[in-house]
């Protein structure tokens, strides 16, 4: 199962991530610092996004089984 997750990098968001992969789940996150996001979660399939800004990338989007939006602290 592909699952994308917003904001993956946060903390709610890393511990879901964690919890896929954990389950067999080939996770794609989206972070505004992807590099940074890589660091801390090498088995996520990183993408940046801004989401203000902009869609998420359709690359991102693209055979996703599932999505999952964790809540969010609102920090830049």
């Amino acid at each position: 199962m592909r699952v994308l997750v917003t904001g993956a990098s946060g903390s709610i968001g890393s511990a879901v991530c964690a919890a896929l992969l954990e389950r067999g789940a080939e996770v794609v996150g989206l972070s505004r610092d992807p590099e940074r996001a890589r660091a801390r979660g090498p088995r996520v399939h990183w993408h940046a996004w801004r989401p203000v800004d902009e869609p998420a990338p359709a690359e991102a989007v693209a055979g996703a089984d599932a999505g999952i939006n964790p809540p969010g602290e609102g920090g830049n």
